[in-house]
């Protein structure tokens, strides 16, 4: 059986990547994952070209200071994309924010993991988000 291919969208400045890949170790799962560097002409075709490929998306919304909501506009085109393709999407909601647009982007995803926002407990909720999305991966797999 060919691994399932899963496309990582989401910031490519933090660890989450690494994090959620350790928590699916002999898994089969081939990550596809886009790359940093270059310019948006330089990246965003090869990145339009493994959604394409992928078999589903998983997208990780990290939170972030309110202000900064547009960092996740990348994502954000990433998921209407594969959506377009109609290819299943899990989002990984970790913003404690009521926006909109997450709500939208919530609208097209097959599985939303999320939890409500507690104080001091942001790393706690980052590592337990990321269990239950390697955990329904798991379960596609099997």
């Amino acid at each position: 059986m060919e691994p399932l291919g899963v496309y990582l969208a989401g910031n490519l400045h933090t660890e989450w990547r690494s994090r959620l890949k350790s928590m699916l170790v002999g898994v089969s799962i081939e990550f596809l994952e886009p790359k940093q560097g270059g310019t948006p002409s330089q990246f965003t075709p090869r990145d339009l070209v493994l959604i394409r490929r992928c078999d589903m998306l998983l997208a990780f919304l990290e939170e972030w200071d309110h202000s900064e909501a547009c960092r996740h506009i990348g994502t954000s085109a990433e998921i209407g994309y594969a959506h377009a393709l109609g290819k299943p999407i899990i989002l990984v909601n970790a913003w404690n924010q009521r926006i909109g647009s997450f709500e939208f982007l919530e609208a097209m995803a097959v599985s939303v993991v999320k939890y409500p926002t507690r104080s001091g407990v942001e790393e706690f909720r980052t590592d337990g988000l990321l269990m239950d999305a390697a955990s329904i991966l798991k379960f596609i797999v099997s």
